[in-house]
């Protein structure tokens, strides 16, 4: 949620800084180290990009594989 959170606050932004506030500042700093590690490797495609998209779905690929390796147990 944290990372759609931060997608949005970009949107509403535009073009200013999107770390003003309190919760803004929360976002980013909570999101931050998975969005850098992300970003290290390719992940654009024009002007878009899906930094937040592989996030989401890397999450949600551990969390499916860890829900699977405890249901085996």
């Amino acid at each position: 949620m944290l990372i759609l959170g931060r997608v949005i606050l970009s949107w509403v932004s535009m073009g200013r800084s999107p770390i003003t506030g309190p919760i803004s500042r929360f976002v980013y700093e909570a999101t931050e180290p998975l969005m850098r590690l992300i970003r290290k490797m390719p992940h654009r495609i024009g002007m878009i990009d899906l930094s937040p998209i592989i996030a989401i779905l890397g999450i949600d690929l551990l969390l499916s594989l860890t829900a699977q390796l405890i249901n085996t147990l």
